[in-house]
């Protein structure tokens, strides 16, 4: 049984979904007036920026190693 890392359009549908998360907590920056707001928006904004590219990145390799397998 395959796991799901193992594919690569689902690692790119959860990349572009933590990419969404963190554009979601970058615009919270703008609406928020509290200490705790700004500190979720930025938290929501870097963690889903980065585990978004990271998961791309991943997707991306992982793709690339099995069209080099089918060689």
């Amino acid at each position: 049984m395959k796991k799901l890392t193992d594919h690569p359009a689902a690692l790119m549908f959860a990349g572009i979904a933590f990419i969404l998360l963190g554009a979601e907590g970058m615009v919270q920056l703008f609406h928020s007036t509290y200490g705790f707001d700004i500190f979720m928006g930025i938290a929501l904004g870097v963690i889903g920026l980065f585990a978004g590219f990271f998961l791309m990145k991943r997707s991306l390799s992982l793709k690339n190693q099995k069209e080099e397998e089918q060689r």
